[in-house]
């Protein structure tokens, strides 16, 4: 028997020669190397960014105050009469504080129609 061509090798085993055209890798360029290396480092830049505001966002954890009108007394006729009451308000969070700065003005609305107005002072 005469011993196999070329051609028989190769049919009989395809993987050697498959296996050279996979192992067998170009270059990449400049710009692919230069585009692989922005898009990692964005990429990065992007998940330390939101690791941070997600620590920030779960040490403050930011909840609205709540303001609620504890007392209210009227003498006289409501036009011309005073008014006074009492706000109590309660801040569920704890590192961020509700600061009083200068004079506070209050207003008294019944059904969007003003009422009364005038200073209003934060006690202890």
């Amino acid at each position: 028997m005469p011993p196999p061509t070329q051609q028989q090798q190769q049919q009989t085993a395809p993987g050697r020669s498959r296996a050279r055209r996979v192992a067998h890798r170009t270059r990449d360029g400049c710009v692919a190397v230069f585009a692989n290396t922005l898009c990692s480092v964005l990429l990065a830049v992007l998940l330390v960014a939101g690791v941070a505001l997600f620590v920030a966002w779960l040490s403050l954890r930011p909840h609205r105050p709540r303001f609620t009108l504890a007392s209210l007394a009227i003498s006289g006729p409501v036009p011309g009469g005073q008014v006074a009451f009492n706000v109590s308000d309660r801040n569920p969070n704890r590192h961020v504080g509700i600061y009083y700065e200068g004079a506070t003005r209050a207003s008294l609305l019944f059904y969007d129609a003003l009422v009364a107005s005038g200073p209003a002072f934060a006690g202890a």
